[in-house]
C-alpha cells in the first residue's frame, strides 16, 4: 500500500463544495436514518494509464466536453480508505443526475440545469504537475474560480488515479467535515434525491416542461418530499 501523503492545508482552495454540500443536508434534513446496504468498490476502468501525465490529459478531455463529463473524472478516484469510499459514493449519486439533468436541459431549453448558460462548468485553464515521487503525485489546477487548486493522484500498481486524499484533505470549511458516521446517515437521502433527479430527466425528456424555471420548479417540490 502506498504510504498516505502528508496532512496539510497549504495551497488548498478548490475541492470544497462535498463538505458544503454534506453540511447543508445535515442542517436541512432529519437525523434518523441509516443504511446498511451501501454499494461497495468503485468503477473498473477500461483505459490504462501508466503515467501521471496520461491520466491528466485524459482528465483535462473529460472536463473539456460540454457539458463536462464529471461521471467519467469521478470513475478515475480510487478511494484509500473508509471514509474515502463513502464520501465518493456520495459524489458519484450528487453528481450522475447533475451531469444527465444538463445535457437534458442543454437539449430541451438550450441551457444546462446547472445554470450556467450553455458554456462547459467546470473549465480548466490549467493542470501542472508539481511533484511526483513515483507513487504519489500534486497537480495543480486553475479554472475560472481559483488558482492553483489541489489534485492528488497515486499509482496503484502500474496505474495512476486520483486519489480520495484530494477530498479528505481539502481545506477547512465553516462547519467541521463530516464523519464516517455522518456520511452514513446522508446515504439514504442522497439516495433519494439522486432518484428524485432521474425522475425529473425522464419528465423532461417527455416535453412536460415548457421552460427550465419549470423543471426546476417541479424539483424544488419534489426536494421538499424529500426533506
Amino acid at each position: 500500500m502506498v504510504p498516505a501523503p502528508p496532512y496539510s492545508r497549504a495551497g488548498s482552495g478548490r475541492a470544497t463544495w462535498l463538505i458544503g454540500i454534506a453540511s447543508l443536508l445535515l442542517a436541512v434534513l432529519p437525523a434518523s436514518c441509516s443504511d446498511d446496504d451501501a454499494p461497495s468498490g468503485l468503477a473498473q476502468l477500461t483505459a490504462d494509464f501508466t503515467t501521471a501525465e496520461a491520466l491528466i490529459e485524459h482528465i483535462r478531455t473529460v472536463l473539456s466536453q460540454v457539458p463536462e463529463d464529471r461521471n467519467s473524472f469521478y470513475d478515475l478516484v480510487y478511494a484509500e480508505n473508509e471514509w474515502q469510499r463513502q464520501n465518493h459514493q456520495l459524489i458519484v449519486l450528487l453528481n450522475e443526475p447533475r451531469q444527465i439533468l444538463d445535457s437534458a436541459c442543454l437539449s430541451a431549453f438550450g441551457q444546462l440545469w446547472s445554470g450556467s448558460g450553455s458554456g462547459r462548468t467546470w473549465p480548466i485553464e490549467a493542470m501542472e504537475i508539481v511533484s511526483n515521487d513515483g507513487s504519489r503525485a500534486m497537480v495543480h489546477c486553475s479554472d475560472d474560480y481559483r488558482d492553483n487548486w489541489p489534485l492528488q493522484l497515486v499509482r496503484i500498481g502500474e496505474e495512476w488515479r486520483v486519489s480520495g486524499y484530494t477530498w479528505e484533505q481539502m481545506p477547512p470549511s465553516i462547519q467541521e467535515a463530516p464523519t464516517l458516521d455522518d456520511l452514513a446517515r446522508l446515504l439514504p437521502r442522497v439516495r433519494a434525491l439522486h432518484d428524485s433527479r432521474m425522475k425529473l430527466v425522464a419528465r423532461i425528456k417527455a416535453g412536460e416542461f415548457a421552460t427550465i424555471e419549470e423543471a426546476q420548479r417541479a424539483a424544488d417540490e419534489a426536494m421538499e418530499q424529500i426533506q
